[in-house]
């Protein structure tokens, strides 16, 4: 980035944060200033546990409004921060009579012992920046994950609310996909008018750093009180690991969004059973609340949140043992909490029951203790471990979670009780259980970022504070800060890995071209290959989205297509045999023209990246099997972008 770009850069990330304050902060801060009235909370605190809180909302409502008939549209984005707003100012009016005299304490404020709230706010514009510098030229999020994801996100914006049929864009006719990503995607759009692949990504982006930023609260609580601990937890988290700024690559965002509301949840746990008083109505709410919203936004992260549950009050009936009437209490608490959670999403298990995402996963917990499935999952973490964490991160998180069972038992005890229970719900068969669960390694490996922050935020907060009471220790933590901050920005500006973009500007350009030049009844061969031992076909480069930007019709759907009911049959058959026969012609005309006319094929996208994105993809269709052959004529070519006619003339009765 150039010294001229840097303020358009700064001015573009004001516009993105304002935008991202009004709808995903001020919705939650009505009910984080009604949490305070019993639970005081700083002002950090505010901020940071407000965005769980308001994406859980916006999946419950818009779940609601499908059930009762109601499509709300656009209505949310302004009413809910309104009404969020609304809230907070009401119950704070008192402290607003004193305004005045709170600003002219504002020098008092500037104390050394307030060393860390005056950080927070420097690293929390550093941490947007690092997210949003190396995406400030893409228009396109990356990868497989973002192609359903845009697809659900616009479906949503064009029909107002949730949806069913996937219509014009594929031969879908169900969504029990996990849904809450993509209707606070919606608001964006809604909001700024910005095109839902951009939104997608812009959106997801501010969740790569609400992630991170969510961990401040937990980390606080465990470390008794020690904001060091939380600007620690921000620092490893955000700047010394990759883990979640990988993320981006994949866009693997429906788990970074659950990766916001899972440690508030965990952060409540803690709450509810170190606190002496008596869990109130208002926690009860926000309980259920994020309980709700996160079953809604992904169900994997909602079975984390489900062991750590589990850990926490283990450990807090371990705490109380002494006090049984309590104990009780607390228990039916949290079973009211999850009674009425599980109230609200009823509506929604009956959609899902109606698709075949639970046949998808009944199937993956009966499979038998000797699939090779097993094994195969259960390397990751030989192999994906020491790739995804430097080895410092991941033996020192070990050692001190030992460590801290002598010095800080409470930190320590359930988060390793949180580790064993969420290892056996991933590997139940280690149990004799059947199955692979629910929930895969590789899902557990890249969220191990969480537990890593809170241990090493909770020692690096303990030695911060020791240090920041010493003569010249605000220096040695500043000089540390910014060295480790200087090496952690510069890591994470490049964390882009293009290996995995799928759409280029070339691909943009011939998308333009088709609108503009071919018929909409045109039906394209993509480049794809199958996955998943021969179960799905996946896209392999731009082709995957040319259905999404010129509503022709493909032969490489949405990768839902396979959990999703669909309403052309043998649709799944169909997208396979393609597939397969194509690369079984080996470039043979007459039987490459017989899968084409069988298929009823118009024209051939090759992308720019000719069917490379993806491990072990290989182009589907060369383009040494096009030329020369009288049947195949380049129409049109941007780059490597190219579109090819097929004349339909040469098939039988044609």
């Amino acid at each position: 980035m150039t010294i001229s770009s840097v303020l358009p850069f700064a001015l573009d990330l004001a516009r993105i944060l304002a935008v991202a304050a009004f709808l995903y902060l001020l919705p939650g801060l009505g009910f984080t200033h009604w949490l305070a009235r019993t639970h005081p909370l700083s002002w950090i605190e505010h901020l940071t546990l407000a965005p769980a809180i308001s994406l859980a909302l916006y999946p419950i409502l818009f779940l609601w409004a499908y059930t009762v008939g109601i499509q709300p549209g656009p209505l949310l984005a302004w009413t809910l921060p309104l009404l969020g707003a609304a809230l907070a100012v009401w119950l704070t009016r008192d402290r607003w009579q004193n305004f005045s005299l709170a600003a002219l304490s504002l020098k008092g404020w500037l104390r050394r012992e307030n060393g860390p709230d005056l950080i927070f706010p420097l690293l929390a514009l550093l941490l947007f920046a690092t997210r949003f510098s190396p995406i400030r030229l893409l228009t396109e999020p990356f990868w497989g994950d973002s192609v359903h994801h845009t697809f659900i996100t616009q479906l949503i914006v064009e029909n107002g609310g949730l949806f069913q049929s996937w219509q014009p864009y594929a031969q879908i006719s169900s969504l029990t996909y996990h849904f809450g990503f993509h209707t606070a995607a919606a608001q964006w759009v809604w909001l700024t008018g910005t095109p839902a692949p951009e939104a997608v990504l812009i959106f997801g982006q501010l969740c790569n750093g609400l992630a991170v930023l969510a961990l401040y609260p937990l980390a606080l609580r465990i470390s008794q009180g020690n904001r060091w601990a939380g600007i620690g937890a921000i620092l490893v988290a955000g700047f010394l690991l990759t883990m979640p700024a990988f993320y981006v690559n994949w866009g693997r965002y429906t788990q970074l969004i659950g990766q916001i509301i899972l440690p508030v949840l965990v952060w409540l746990f803690v709450m509810v059973w170190d606190d002496n008083r008596r869990p109130n109505r208002v926690l009860w709410v926000v309980a259920v609340v994020l309980a709700t919203g996160l079953v809604l936004i992904h169900y994997r992260v909602a079975v984390l949140a489900g062991t750590a549950g589990v850990a926490w009050a283990l450990w807090g009936i371990w705490s109380l043992r002494q006090r049984r009437a309590e104990v009780v209490r607390h228990l039916l608490w949290l079973t009211s909490v999850g009674a009425a959670a599980g109230g609200l999403i009823l509506p929604w298990v009956s959609i899902v029951r109606g698709g075949t995402l639970e046949d998808t996963f009944t199937q993956l917990a009966q499979r038998s203790a000797s699939h090779p499935a097993l094994l195969r999952d259960m390397t990751l973490w030989l192999t994906d471990v020491p790739r995804f964490y430097p080895t410092l991160f991941w033996v020192g998180a070990i050692l001190l979670a030992f460590f801290a069972l002598w010095r800080r038992p409470a930190i320590s005890v359930p988060l390793l009780l949180w580790a064993v229970f969420t290892f056996l719900a991933t590997n139940p068969f280690l149990l004799r259980i059947p199955g692979t669960g629910w929930v895969s390694n590789f899902l557990v490996i890249i969220a191990l970022y969480i537990p890593f922050a809170l241990l090493w935020g909770w020692a690096a907060g303990a030695g911060a504070a020791w240090l920041w009471g010493r003569r010249f220790g605000p220096w040695l933590v500043g000089l540390l800060l910014v060295g480790l901050l200087g090496w952690g920005t510069l890591q994470q500006v490049r964390v882009i890995d293009f290996f995995y973009r799928m759409v280029w500007p070339s691909d943009r350009i011939a998308f333009q071209w088709i609108n503009e030049n071919t018929p909409a009844e045109s039906r394209f061969l993509v480049n794809g290959f199958s996955v998943f031992s021969g179960t799905m076909v996946v896209g392999s480069d731009g082709g995957w989205w040319l259905t999404f930007f010129t509503k022709r019709a493909s032969t490489v759907p949405p990768a839902l297509y396979n959990t999703e009911q669909v309403s052309e049959p043998g649709l799944n058959l169909r997208v396979a045999n393609v597939e397969k026969d194509v690369r079984a012609s080996n470039g043979d005309p007459a039987l490459l023209q017989a899968v084409l006319c069988r298929d009823g094929i118009t024209h051939i996208y090759l992308g720019e990246r000719r069917g490379t994105v993806g491990f072990g993809s290989t182009p589907l269709l060369p383009e040494g099997w096009l030329v020369g052959n009288p049947a195949f004529a380049l129409l049109f070519q941007d780059g490597a972008a190219q579109v090819w006619s097929f004349d339909q003339g040469v098939c039988g009765g044609g």
